[in-house]
């Protein structure tokens, strides 16, 4: 890269989320995100039960095309999990208010219902391994693996 940063310790947050799409449409969006994983930087999926944002549909075709094209070592997915307190003490799932479908988005979500969901899209144990542990492990790790 021109200023020096190693794209192997690049990681990006949401390419999935449409409102950063900048104008793509989802055949220009994809091309996009492949051309920043041939530069060797990983993509961070998780906007699992934000449909408004990401229709799931979309999110599976994006998984899909990086896998077919080679990539899997350059995805992971994962979950934000965030909340908000009001003043009566009610803790509401960051998106619950607008979306009460998120209302069960939290860190366990990713075990009862994105991992499922990704096996029914045709991803296979070993291939949802590589991105939920080696490919985390790989981008995180100290040291060259």
């Amino acid at each position: 890269m021109k200023a020096g940063a190693d794209p192997e310790r690049l990681y990006f947050s949401h390419p999935e989320a449409e409102f950063g799409w900048e104008g793509r449409n989802l055949q220009e969006e994809v091309k996009y995100l492949e051309a920043i994983c041939r530069d060797g930087g990983t993509l961070s999926f998780n906007n699992y039960k934000f449909e408004f944002d990401t229709p799931h549909e979309d999110l599976m075709y994006i998984m899909h095309y990086l896998l077919d094209r080679g990539y899997l070592d350059r995805m992971v997915f994962g979950m934000d999990v965030n909340f908000e307190i009001d003043d009566d003490g009610r803790v509401w799932n960051e998106a619950e208010k607008a979306h009460p479908e998120t209302a069960d988005r939290t860190w366990e979500a990713i075990y009862t219902g994105f991992i499922p969901l990704v096996k029914r899209w045709g991803f296979t144990d070993a291939e949802i391994k590589v991105m939920f542990v080696d490919n985390p492990r790989r981008l995180f790790s100290t040291t060259r693996i």
